[in-house]
């Protein structure tokens, strides 16, 4: 039991790290769309 909280834990841990990569990565091209603007 002790193996299964570890692991829904980290899977917590990693969708947030997705998530987060993930909005960062459409702030960036948000960003660079604002930039390379003609």
């Amino acid at each position: 039991m002790k193996q299964l909280s570890f692991l829904k834990k980290s899977l917590t841990i990693n969708n947030e790290v997705l998530f987060s990569k993930e909005k960062g990565l459409k702030t960036l091209a948000i960003h660079f769309h604002g930039v390379f603007k003609p």
